[in-house]
């Protein structure tokens, strides 16, 4: 990905045989991540019912083997569009089943690792609002699994608020 002139000048560095700038996006520029992560997400926009994707990872599901080699087809072609690359060896093509950033992954299907949800079930009841915003933070993360989340999750976020007491007092209006 191409730097503007102003990213450019700002990528500076010197050495004892002269000045260089970077003239490609770097990882190490404080909003490489989230740039590279819009990138992708823009690259993949209509792809989202067979892939999946997480900075530079791509999940792609199908039915069938046929339809997964249509899906991979247009993928690599965005990539290529993109004027992306990928290291082959890095990619995993034709497995029935992953482990995919705390997702299981198989066919047609995303579901949550099953001892991730244990662990939110099993989380201890949350004394303060510091261990309240964990819970929320853990939980938060497979919200797409739970219909009305932000509604089933308010009173809990209330309990964050600035003018809310640190200690948190547990009601059954509380437990979701």
């Amino acid at each position: 990905m191409p730097l503007d002139n102003p990213a450019e000048e700002r990528s500076a560095f010197i050495t004892h045989i002269g000045l260089y700038e970077f003239n490609g996006f770097l990882f190490g520029l404080r909003h490489a991540p989230t740039t590279f992560q819009r990138l992708v997400y823009n690259f993949l926009a209509g792809f989202g019912e067979f892939a999946a994707t997480y900075l530079n990872d791509v999940a792609i599901v199908s039915d069938s083997w046929a339809e997964h080699l249509e899906n991979l087809q247009a993928v690599f072609q965005r990539i290529r569009e993109a004027g992306i690359s990928v290291k082959a060896k890095k990619c995993l093509i034709g497995l029935n089943r992953v482990t995919y950033l705390g997702h299981q992954v198989d066919q047609r299907t995303i579901n949550p690792l099953q001892a991730k949800v244990n662990a939110i079930q099993n989380w201890p009841v949350p004394k303060s609002k510091k261990q309240v915003q964990s819970f929320l933070g853990l939980a938060g993360y497979y919200r797409q699994f739970v219909p009305h989340y932000s509604q089933i999750a308010t009173p809990l976020t209330d309990l964050t608020r600035k003018k809310q007491p640190n200690a948190v007092q547990w009601t059954e209006k509380l437990c979701l």
